[in-house]
């Protein structure tokens, strides 16, 4: 589990499900356990009531398993199921668990192809649970790398297994020992059965995979509970809300079953269905204001002299990207 140390001076109830105050916000508790976990005012995650079912129960151990800040706490005395991660989404379609701190909580996948290839998408942290999943499906051939936020543990998984690992070129810094980088904005599709669609705003380096009508898209989009629609929050978008909104009307072009989400929920529709919400959405973003952030999710000051090469390099990729998108008209 995480290493995470409480506050001075603060008693944890351990009688009860507790959520303590080293919750970073990243809302992967309520994402997993909905029925019973809230977000408060400062949007840290809590207990809104004790998990009383069964279907409660899993949902509370799979937030734990996941919680990178090792913040969540079942009563004392409690003992684990032993089959929390991976979670079984679909066919050959899993969630790992065991979120990396180092990408901010974000939920990491594993897809089992009808090419017959295995691929992780994102990074969770390294585990020997994993390991051996990975191990019984057969290993691992790729690792799929949506944007730079949400690397964690990969590399470590990959050089396990000997695997391939992708990043795009704008995004690679985070990622120095990726071995295949993506470069520009054109649909790919480099390796069999897995379509590249870079979808630059969040980050630079954004991208989507679409596996066997599975679509994961990073941070760039998602299932918002609260709202009971695919959303993707302005507030969140590092690089440039117009190139995000523009991104994803990409994905009406393609069909997909499931969004698969780094910080918010998944969700399986139809296809209709699905481009049914995706219009509604884009539709919503439309009419959503962006200011560039000036301030680390920290909360400390990005310098002066960042923000401007930050402006220089979007200017260039805007350009690029915009360029790409005449061509394909």
């Amino acid at each position: 589990m995480a290493n995470v140390v409480e506050q001075d001076n603060v008693a944890v109830d351990r009688s009860t499900w507790t959520i303590t105050s080293t919750c970073r916000r990243c809302r992967a508790a309520w994402n997993l356990a909905p029925s019973v976990i809230g977000t408060a005012p400062d949007g840290k995650a809590f207990f809104e009531r004790q998990p009383e079912t069964e279907a409660e129960l899993a949902e509370s151990w799979r937030a734990l398993v996941a919680c990178p800040t090792g913040s969540i706490l079942a009563p004392k005395g409690l003992k684990m199921p032993e089959h929390v991660f991976p979670q079984g989404l679909g066919e050959n379609l899993y969630r790992l668990g065991y979120n990396d701190n180092s990408s901010a909580g974000a939920h990491p996948f594993f897809i089992r192809a009808k090419s017959g290839l295995n691929f992780l998408i994102d990074g969770p942290r390294y585990v020997p649970k994993l390991v051996a999943f990975m191990e019984e499906q057969g290993g691992l051939d790729h690792v799929l790398l949506t944007h730079r936020d949400d690397v964690g543990s990969a590399a470590k998984y990959a050089e396990h297994f000997g695997a391939r690992m992708w990043i795009h070129e704008n995004d690679r810094a985070a990622s120095p020992e990726a071995t295949d980088i993506l470069t520009g904005y054109e649909i790919t599709e480099p390796v069999e059965g897995v379509t590249v669609i870079p979808i630059p705003g969040h980050t630079i380096g954004s991208v989507a995979f679409l596996i066997d009508e599975r679509l994961a898209v990073g941070d760039s989009l998602g299932w918002e509970l609260a709202k009971s629609c695919l959303f993707t929050n302005p507030i969140f978008c590092w690089d440039d809300w117009p190139m995000q909104r523009r991104s994803l009307k990409r994905l009406q072009d393609f069909r997909f079953t499931y969004v698969l989400s780094g910080h918010n929920s998944s969700i399986e529709f139809p296809h209709e269905r699905m481009q049914s919400e995706l219009a509604r959405t884009l539709e919503l973003l439309d009419t959503m204001p962006w200011q560039p952030p000036t301030h680390l999710p920290t909360g400390q000051a990005i310098p002066e002299a960042r923000l401007r090469e930050r402006e220089r390099v979007v200017d260039i990729v805007k350009a690029d990207f915009y360029a790409t998108l005449a061509r394909e008209t």
